[in-house]
């Protein structure tokens, strides 16, 4: 996987005009002059946005007479999409984790209310090695 191709799909993708072209495109072909009518945006502009769409593999564009027809190229998202799950694992287990410490603080709270003896716990998780807020084995801060 070539991280400038990557690159260029999340800058793409970083500007809301470029990600609603795509939604639009979603739905079929356009031409780029219809593109830039519904946004009020002058066609120079539209021609950048359009460019860098093509630029990272994100829509491919053809001429039929006198337009421009943009068509939603999805495959050109596989890289990006693969860099991003190979972050998946980590942050579903992080929420994983928080979810299990957010239930537990919970439990102690109704606990608490309920009038119920209360029972010491520990925290559920812990979410770091020596991070910021981690302990040291002597109880001062890392």
């Amino acid at each position: 996987m070539h991280m400038d191709r990557v690159s260029r799909v999340f800058s793409a993708l970083a500007d809301p005009v470029r990600r609603t072209i795509l939604e639009e495109l979603g739905a079929g072909p356009r031409g780029a002059t219809k593109l830039g009518e519904r946004y009020g945006i002058s066609q120079p502009a539209i021609s950048r946005h359009v460019r860098v769409l093509r630029e990272a593999g994100l829509i491919r564009t053809h001429v039929q007479g006198r337009n421009r027809w943009c068509v939603l190229h999805a495959a050109g998202m596989k890289d990006a999409a693969a860099w991003v799950e190979r972050y998946r694992v980590f942050w579903e287990g992080q929420l994983d984790a928080l979810e299990e410490f957010v239930l537990g603080e919970t439990d102690l709270r109704s606990e608490k209310s309920s009038g119920a003896p209360s029972r010491k716990r520990g925290r559920a998780v812990r979410l770091g090695r020596g991070g910021a807020g981690s302990r040291t084995t002597k109880g001062r801060r890392a």
